[in-house]
């Protein structure tokens, strides 16, 4: 009786460190989030500069059409009505007040736009 006791401990604690190594391996390639982060960030300057390297001056958003707006990068149809219905800014932070455009959509946007 004592034998098949210590097989099924001895089976029990081969299977535990079976499992220990298989979790150690798996976390172990697992890398930080901090790089594909990076490289988000990177391929989205890249788009934003290629994207807007059509406009060659301030849009002003206080005056500008649809079309006009539309131009801006990631301001689509209904975020250009929206801007154009909010008028007018006086701050060119007031435009992140508008649905659709938060921080990073304006920190996107804001080398590109004017109020006069």
């Amino acid at each position: 009786m004592k034998l098949k006791h210590g097989a099924l401990i001895f089976k029990g604690l081969a299977l535990l460190t079976a499992l220990l190594c298989f979790f150690y391996a798996l976390i172990s390639n697992i890398k930080p989030a901090a790089e594909p982060l990076q490289l988000k960030k990177s391929t989205l300057a890249l788009q934003n500069s290629n994207a807007q390297a059509h406009i060659t001056n301030k849009i002003n958003i206080n005056k500008a059409g649809k079309k006009e707006l539309m131009q801006l990068y990631g301001i689509g149809d209904k975020t250009a009505d929206s801007i154009i219905q909010n008028r007018p800014y006086y701050y060119p932070e007031d435009l992140m007040l508008v649905s659709g455009i938060g921080e990073r959509r304006f920190e996107q946007i804001k080398e590109f736009i004017v109020l006069e």
